[in-house]
């Protein structure tokens, strides 16, 4: 796993790349919910994930398995 550091400092540690694909993920997703708040008149702490299945039940992760799922079944494979 990379490390949370600067990209500068992960150079310095001998990194040539540095993936971080949950990055930008979770800042939209706190963009959102913090967006949708507002609208609703609510504190976007009160909906906030605190642990990782919290985060992936937020954005829908077992709803996009169970959509995988089924068209894996019409199809020869999985995207996922």
């Amino acid at each position: 796993m990379t490390p949370l550091e600067s990209s500068a400092r992960l150079a310095e540690l001998g990194y040539a790349i540095a993936i971080h694909p949950s990055n930008p993920l979770a800042r939209a997703t706190f963009a959102m919910l913090e967006g949708l708040c507002e609208l609703n008149g609510a504190s976007p702490a009160d909906y906030a994930p605190t642990t990782p299945a919290d985060f992936f039940n937020l954005v829908g992760m077992a709803e996009w398995r169970d959509l995988d799922e089924k068209l894996a079944a019409k199809e020869a494979a999985s995207w996922a």
